[in-house]
């Protein structure tokens, strides 16, 4: 619901060291997971063909089935062909790569869909994905905009031990369908348990994610009231698949509570009586609806606390951020 932007997020320093840090861990141990008695050096990268010849062979069917692979990932990543590249692809190079989808559907063979998804082996670097993801403040699922997904010590365990991670990394582009992506990461989206294992599960999503620096979902959904529900704009743009895989209509109808608070406070605080508390030496409106209706909420700031696209949306509608 709400973009996923790590460089945003992070700044142009930390991202830089983010991005470059990512790399090099995530080849070393993939390189280790498949060469526990090598050393890693220069050449730790690997060649990725080399990586599934290992786990497979070289016949004719598997060689067609590489060159087809090869040549439909080349170009995509500018020409540079490499688990290094595709580990490391831009959130514009993800949505293109989703379209290439490695399944008996799609022409490839079984053995060359099975050598892939071992060469991409995802549960061998989830210990660290999570720890290297850790050091981001994820606050709130980027799906739903309404669970935390903080960090959180166990006060009964200590060191490392004692540390918890409440989010959970969705693979956006299913790595079942996709395994070609299941250490990219710019595939990778913060999300709860609800939204990740419930709802999305394996699920084919064939519009861009979060991660894109195209979406804007955020902006083309809108929630708005009736007298006392909360409605769900009429939508039939670029993301059908968003409001019907998270269940954005009925899980925001149990969430009329809010609309009913914020009612309330409309009673409490009049309009007529901001403008007189607002007369007052440093007290400015704003800020008084800011800490009265917390509804004006910009939207780099949805990541921050749960349910602000659904305050911000109802103040708009409700006339309270006309100020």
């Amino acid at each position: 619901m709400i973009r996923f932007d790590l460089r945003q997020k992070l700044g142009p320093v930390q991202y830089k060291h983010f991005y470059t840090a990512y790399q090099k861990e995530v080849l070393e141990k993939s390189y280790l997971f498949y060469y526990p008695n090598k050393k890693t050096g220069a050449s730790f990268k690997g060649d990725l063909k080399s990586r599934i010849e290992k786990l497979g062979n070289s016949h004719t069917r598997f060689k067609i089935d590489f060159s087809k692979f090869k040549a439909i990932a080349t170009p995509i990543l500018g020409g540079q062909f490499s688990l290094a590249r595709l580990v490391m692809a831009s959130p514009e190079e993800v949505y293109q790569l989703s379209k290439l989808k490695i399944t008996s559907n799609e022409g490839f063979h079984d053995d060359f869909i099975a050598q892939l998804g071992k060469v991409f082996q995802y549960s061998s670097l989830t210990d660290l994905l999570q720890q290297r993801f850790r050091t981001i403040k994820c606050e709130v699922c980027y799906y739903c905009n309404r669970n935390f997904i903080t960090n959180f010590i166990d006060l009964h365990k200590k060191g490392s031990k004692g540390k918890r991670v409440s989010f959970q990394l969705d693979h956006f582009y299913p790595k079942s369908r996709h395994p070609h992506l299941a250490f990219t990461m710019n595939n990778f989206i913060p999300s709860c348990a609800y939204c990740n294992a419930t709802l999305k599960r394996d699920r084919e999503m064939t519009s861009i994610p979060p991660s894109h620096p195209d979406f804007d979902f955020h902006e083309q959904f809108k929630f708005s009231h009736s007298d006392e529900d909360i409605l769900l704009s009429p939508y039939s743009g670029p993301y059908p698949d968003y409001r019907r895989t998270f269940q954005l209509k009925a899980i925001y109808k149990e969430h009329k509570g809010v609309l009913a608070d914020l009612r309330r406070k409309m009673q409490a605080y009049p309009k007529s009586w901001q403008t007189e508390l607002a007369k007052y030496p440093r007290i400015y409106k704003p800020e008084i609806i800011a800490d009265l209706f917390r509804t004006q909420i910009h939207e780099e700031e949805f990541d921050k606390a749960p349910l602000s696209k659904l305050l911000k949306d109802l103040g708009d509608s409700l006339g309270i951020n006309d100020d």
